[in-house]
């Protein structure tokens, strides 16, 4: 991997009853195996990337009985017996910190070409509050790990009347580990949801055997997503060869999503299924030649602002997607193949969804 061509921030929360310096300290142990077992921070040191893990304040928290502890916002005493269904949100708590959060941005951007701003738990339940209101142009995704927000969440209850503007439009990226005790994953599931319909371009993602921790597998996700976000704000102004094959609306009687050329290129179409018990959740298949597989799987795609493993199928390859829309899906995933099959063929390597620090 190489270093990245710009300055990079990520600002990351820490959870409740926490604090910035712990999770500093986290960070400069946590190894990464891709790296020799480098720590996280140190490996994205060696990228260009930099970490700051503020401190939120201290504030009575419900949860533990109305102690002062650090805490991005308070709860409701009841929250884990209540989840979804909790009616209460600090929204006062939320605005301030709201507005302490702006205001390091503020103080840091002029030193860094892209931002990523993320949390864990209550602190990633924080970074989702920030897409409520317009956010600094240098700050290009938000992640999470193991959150949620109620139901009655003000993020998710926007009025209809309420401009697209007034919401942050960047990708999001939700981890939760799949065997998470304290905030369930179907909870951060959920959440997902009803962000992407809010037109959120969201991703959830989750991890087996993972429990409410930052894992390994998570900071591996975290950091490959981060690559292709910042590739991909890199290459804004990078266009396709000339007259590349264009995307027709689905054609309902097959299934399947037909080039107007008609041209043999097995990445001009696809095909949808529903995952059998998954809840928006489908595979999408795209033939192809057995000699273009090893490209098109030879690292994730980015597209609609998730990150999707490319899996080899039977008559091509393979994506498992969570999306409340799989046609729109389908189709930003096939240009990104399409593109890469375009730099495999002509031999460039290039392109707009080549990692350019891999």
């Amino acid at each position: 991997m190489k270093p990245a061509k710009k300055r990079v921030l990520a600002i990351v929360l820490h959870g409740s009853d926490d604090s910035g310096l712990d999770l500093k300290s986290f960070f400069q142990y946590a190894p990464l195996e891709s790296f020799g077992d480098m720590p996280f921070s140190e490996a994205l040191s060696t990228l260009g990337i930099d970490i700051i893990t503020p401190s939120a304040p201290e504030i009575p928290f419900s949860p533990s009985g109305g102690v002062n502890v650090s805490a991005w916002y308070n709860c409701s005493a009841q929250w884990k017996s209540l989840g979804l269904d909790d009616d209460y949100e600090d929204v006062q708590g939320i605005d301030r910190s709201l507005a302490q959060i702006s205001q390091l941005v503020d103080s840091v951007q002029e030193r860094y070409d892209f931002i990523f701003i993320g949390g864990i738990s209550i602190g990633g339940g924080m970074s989702l509050h920030l897409l409520r209101k317009s956010i600094h142009p240098k700050v290009i995704g938000v992640f999470t790990i193991g959150c949620y927000l109620p139901s009655c969440s003000v993020l998710l209850n926007r009025s209809p009347e309420a401009s697209t503007a007034d919401i942050a439009n960047v990708p999001v990226l939700m981890m939760h580990g799949q065997d998470d005790e304290e905030v369930p994953a179907d909870w951060g599931r959920a959440t997902a949801t009803s962000l992407g319909l809010l037109d959120i371009q969201v991703q959830f993602q989750e991890f087996k055997g993972i429990d409410h921790e930052v894992a390994e597998e998570q900071l591996h996700a975290l950091l490959d997503w981060m690559e292709d976000l910042i590739n991909l704000s890199l290459d804004k102004d990078t266009s396709l060869p000339s007259n590349p094959i264009m995307f027709s609306p689905v054609d309902q009687s097959m299934g399947n999503l037909k080039s107007d050329d008609t041209t043999e290129d097995p990445a001009a179409h696809f095909h949808i299924d529903s995952v059998p018990g998954q809840a928006n959740t489908f595979r999408i298949t795209y033939p192809t030649t057995p000699d273009m597989i090893p490209a098109l799987i030879s690292r994730p795609v980015l597209a609609n602002g998730g990150m999707f493993d490319v899996t080899e199928a039977s008559n091509g390859v393979q994506c498992i997607v969570y999306t409340l829309d799989p046609e729109k899906t389908a189709v930003a995933i096939g240009e990104r193949l399409l593109a890469r099959m375009i730099s495999s063929k002509d031999g460039s390597g290039g392109g707009a969804d080549v990692c350019q620090m891999s």
